[in-house]
C-alpha cells in the first residue's frame, strides 16, 4: 500500500441522528443532522486481556491474548449550535414526557423501561416516543461512516449568552450505548444524512420580563443561562451478538440551572436568601420564559421548585451574580420542570 498524503480536519466529520423503532435495530433511512461545533469521539473500548499465562515465560506470548467489542460500553459527546429539531427529540428521551413540543418533568418521574421485544414491562421505542437513537458519525474518507444504534442520552444542556451570535441557543448532549459500533458506508441504499436545518432557537425569545426568574426575584435582566439535565444509563443482559438487551437509568435525575444576571437593587437581596435558605420552606421557581407556563412555537424553560446552590459576584463590565439553582421535587406529582422549544 503506498502512502497516503491527504489530511483532514475535525470539522470535515458529520454527525446524524434518527430515532429507532425497536431497540437492537439501527435506523438510518431518515437521519437529522446535527449542528456540531466539536465531537468527541467514541471510546473505543474493547475488552482486552495481556495477562501472561503460566508457562508463557518472561513474556506475553501471542496465544495469551483475549480481546472481543462485545459487552462493552460506547460513550461519546457532542456540543454545536441547537436546533428545534434535535432538541426536541433529545428531551424526550431524557424527561419521557411531551405534548406539542413542551416536555414535563414530574415529580413523580420514573424512566422509561428500554429494551428489546419480548419482556413482560418495556416500553418499544417506536419513531414519536425517542427512547433510542441511531448515531451516525460520517468521516470524509470514503466508505466509512460509524453507527452508533441503541444510545441513550445521559446529559444534555441547553445554553445562552446574550453576547455571543445574538443569544444564539447551543447545546451540550452525552450519549451511551451497550451496542456493538459498526463502520461501513452510509449510501443512498440505506439512508443518508439530511441537510443542516435552520430552526435555530434564541435566548431572546424569552422577551417578558415578569418571566425571567431567579429564585423567586422576577424581572432580573439575565446575561447567561445554562440549563443542564442529567441521568445516567447503564446496560444490562446480552443477546447472541454481543448487545445489552436492556437500560437502566441512574437513580437520580438531576436539573440544575446556572444563570447570571445585573446585580441591582432587585436581584440584590439573592445573596441573603441563599445564606438564609434552611429547607423545604426555601424552594422557590426559576424562569427563562415569555409566559407562565413555557409554550410550544417560543423557547422558554421554567423550575418550579429549586433551592440556590451559590450565589457569586461576577466582575464584568457591569457586575453581576451568578446564581445556580437545583431543582427538586415536590413530593407530589406536580410539574418540576418544563422546557418548550
Amino acid at each position: 500500500m503506498a502512502l497516503v498524503y491527504k489530511t483532514h480536519s475535525p470539522k470535515q466529520f458529520i454527525v446524524g441522528v434518527q430515532a429507532q423503532t425497536a431497540y437492537g435495530t439501527a435506523k438510518t433511512d431518515g437521519m437529522t443532522r446535527m449542528d456540531v461545533d466539536s465531537i468527541s469521539m467514541p471510546s473505543l473500548n474493547p475488552i482486552q486481556v495481556l495477562e501472561m499465562k503460566a508457562g508463557s515465560g518472561y513474556m506475553v506470548q501471542s496465544g495469551d491474548i483475549f480481546q472481543t467489542n462485545k459487552l462493552t460500553v460506547t460513550e461519546f459527546s457532542v456540543s454545536g449550535t441547537l436546533k428545534e429539531s434535535y432538541a426536541d427529540m433529545f428531551l424526550e428521551n431524557m424527561l419521557n414526557g411531551e405534548s406539542t413540543g413542551v416536555h414535563t418533568l414530574n415529580s413523580n418521574f420514573t424512566p422509561a423501561i428500554v429494551g428489546a421485544a419480548g419482556g413482560s414491562d418495556e416500553t418499544v421505542p417506536t419513531a414519536d416516543n425517542n427512547l433510542a437513537f441511531t448515531f451516525a458519525i460520517e468521516s470524509p474518507n470514503s466508505a466509512s461512516t460509524m453507527v452508533i444504534k441503541d444510545c441513550i442520552i445521559t446529559s444534555f444542556s441547553i445554553s445562552g449568552d446574550l453576547g455571543t451570535e445574538a443569544g444564539r441557543l447551543k447545546y451540550e448532549l452525552t450519549a451511551k450505548s451497550g451496542s456493538v459500533i459498526t463502520q461501513a458506508a452510509l449510501s443512498a441504499s440505506d439512508g443518508t444524512i439530511a441537510a443542516l436545518g435552520s430552526d435555530d432557537a434564541f435566548m431572546t425569545e424569552a422577551a417578558d420580563p415578569q418571566y425571567r426568574i431567579v429564585h423567586g426575584v422576577d424581572n432580573v435582566l439575565p446575561q447567561s443561562f445554562t440549563l443542564n439535565i442529567e441521568n445516567d444509563a447503564y446496560f444490562v443482559g446480552y443477546d447472541a451478538t454481543g448487545n445489552a438487551e436492556a437500560v437502566g437509568r441512574a437513580q437520580e435525575m438531576s436539573v440544575t440551572a446556572d444563570v447570571s444576571v445585573k446585580y441591582d437593587s432587585n436581584t440584590e437581596p439573592l445573596i441573603g436568601t441563599f445564606q438564609a435558605q434552611t429547607g423545604s420552606s426555601s424552594v422557590a421557581n426559576s424562569a427563562i420564559a415569555n409566559v407562565a407556563t413555557p409554550a410550544n412555537g417560543t423557547f422558554g424553560w421554567r423550575i418550579h421548585q429549586g433551592i440556590l446552590t451559590s450565589v457569586a459576584f461576577n466582575e464584568g463590565d457591569t457586575m453581576m451574580l451568578d446564581c445556580s439553582i437545583k431543582m427538586v421535587g415536590n413530593g407530589s406529582s406536580g410539574a418540576a420542570l418544563v422546557v418548550a422549544l
